[in-house]
């Protein structure tokens, strides 16, 4: 019998299976500095290796409205497997630890309310790939992306200069599909044209921000970044879809 499995929960299945592997490697953060002079946070998960011997970097684009602390013991457990791999792992402005500094995190959503879908790719996801590329120098690049991190990759203007496009040599994507409501079947299709025609127009109005924890969906998100996402949601051509 064949069995459909949400891809956060076959994450959180590998996270428990990880929990009896030695952990071996080291942590740390570094700040990226956007084009824009934001800045945005990284996990750069490790073996003690220098900058020098590494071969391979994996950069890891979160889902929509997920920190990347949800994927730490992923992220760890492909880390022991190679010690001359690197993962960097982030979290989009405007969550996470990206959140801008605030003593409540309600304030600090609505300050990042201006900021647009198509910044995380044309901003994070990129100023990342820029950042590894510097620091990285031999290294090859490969690019997991995780549902929305698929759907920004392609819009990342690294693709444009041909000293950095060379360098990725894989990318693997997870339930990175369109949001068209007409590909999915019932009863999702209802539950997507919800989402993109009620829940996001009505919320994100309501509170300033789009409150994704009372859905079940992650992380709260930044009202523009949810009204954009619901925007390309109600078009075939998805995140294509002229202005």
């Amino acid at each position: 019998e064949r069995r459909r499995v949400h891809p956060c929960r076959a994450v959180r299945a590998f996270d428990r299976a990880s929990c009896v592997v030695r952990m071996d490697v080291e942590e740390r953060t570094e700040s990226i500095r956007r084009d824009d002079g934001k800045r945005i946070l990284a996990t750069v998960t490790s073996h003690a290796t220098s900058a020098e011997m590494c071969r391979r970097v994996i950069v890891l684009a979160g889902a929509m409205g997920v920190p990347c602390s949800f994927y730490a013991s992923f992220v760890r457990r492909v880390a022991t497997r190679s010690k001359d791999t690197v993962v960097v792992s982030f979290d989009y402005f405007g969550i996470g630890r990206s959140l801008p500094p605030s003593s409540r995190e309600r304030s600090a959503l609505r300050a990042c309310a201006a900021v647009r879908f198509d910044e995380w790719a044309r901003f994070d996801l990129d100023a990342v790939v820029r950042w590894v590329c510097e620091a990285y120098r031999h290294a090859t690049i490969s690019i997991f992306c995780h549902s929305v991190g698929g759907q920004l990759l392609g819009l990342a203007p690294f693709w444009r200069e041909e000293a950095i496009a060379c360098r990725v040599g894989r990318v693997a994507m997870v339930s990175s599909q369109i949001g068209w409501p007409r590909l999915w079947s019932y009863p999702h299709r209802l539950r997507v044209l919800l989402l993109w025609y009620v829940f996001i127009p009505l919320l994100s109005r309501v509170y300033g921000y789009f409150p994704s924890s009372l859905l079940g969906m992650g992380e709260s998100l930044p009202k523009r970044v949810a009204l954009d996402w619901a925007f390309y949601g109600r078009h075939p051509l998805y995140v294509l879809r002229p202005d």
